[in-house]
């Protein structure tokens, strides 16, 4: 079945509808369904009647910033077992995932720790997939080393496993990185953080967060700049002192956050001398209380 009525199908002014969401491109689109009896990682493929099996192979046959799109249609599902797969290294590449609930493309990372998933190209987004971690301690699932990368409505869970850092944006060229409107739900104690912020310009917003991680869920590194807002996190380890941590020469905007953690602990949004918070609120699971300004006013 064709992705639209027309044959060839539907364009404005030279651009592709796909005929769901706000999604506009000049570039090639590229379909990925490892359900569909005739998905091969062939470079004669790629077509919706004729899609890859595989997004990484998608990837590798599109175009440096041409606007390409891979798809993942509803039930794909892939495993990535070493840190060269799924290498993003063609810039400008969006993969996108078509499908809510049961039916949102899944990608496991298991077998080895070093497992991940690499960021090498500036401007790479990864929308609407459900990362699954199935094996202990993975360093970091998403490894970024470049720029604009943008990581949108993504679902984060755990199969057996658990990760160092879902989300490791651990370089000074890891800049202008947005994470926004994801889920995360890792209750595995054996996790460091959520996810690691270092380069300038990052935004991370309107996220919801349940982990239990012996650091602060998200972590704001002290060569890093950028704002953090709008998000809902609970940390569940009864020993980590953070929920939200600023570290000290990052400059860094912490505004409208809600978090809880396991422990007795207060600060649990720590700024840094270089950062300022707004109308931030705390609470822990050992006071009946609703949550309080944190840091508090002084």
């Amino acid at each position: 079945m064709p992705a639209t009525n027309f044959p060839h199908g539907a364009h404005s002014y030279g651009s592709a509808i796909c005929g769901f969401g706000n999604i506009l491109t000049t570039g090639n689109i590229f379909w990925v369904d490892s359900g569909a009896a005739n998905a091969s990682d062939s470079a004669k493929n790629g077509g919706r009647d004729a899609p890859y099996a595989t997004i990484a192979f998608g990837i590798t046959q599109c175009t440096a910033s041409n606007g390409d799109i891979v798809f993942a249609l509803p039930g794909h599902s892939e495993s990535i077992t070493d840190a060269t797969t799924w290498d993003n290294n063609i810039q400008g590449v969006s993969v996108i995932g078509v499908g809510h609930g049961g039916d949102m493309p899944t990608v496991t990372l298991s077998f080895q720790t070093a497992t991940s998933i690499t960021v090498t190209a500036q401007n790479i987004t990864f929308q609407n997939l459900h990362f699954i971690m199935a094996e202990s301690d993975i360093t970091e699932a998403i490894d970024i080393n470049n720029a604009f990368c943008t990581i949108r409505d993504c679902l984060f869970t755990e199969s057996g496993g658990s990760a160092v850092d879902c989300i490791r944006a651990n370089t000074s060229l890891a800049n202008h990185l947005l994470v926004e409107g994801c889920r995360f739900y890792l209750p595995t104690a054996s996790g460091t953080r959520v996810m690691s912020v270092n380069g300038v310009k990052s935004i991370i917003r309107n996220n919801i967060i349940y982990s239990d991680t012996t650091a602060a869920s998200i972590r704001i590194a002290s060569t890093a700049t950028g704002f953090c807002y709008g998000n809902i996190v609970f940390n569940a380890d009864d020993t980590a002192d953070n929920v939200i941590k600023v570290q000290s020469t990052a400059q860094a905007l912490v505004a409208d956050n809600r978090v809880g953690n396991a422990d007795t602990q207060a600060n649990q949004v720590l700024l840094g001398t270089s950062s300022v918070g707004v109308e931030n609120y705390a609470c822990v699971v050992t006071e009946d209380l609703s949550g309080i300004l944190d840091p508090p006013i002084v």
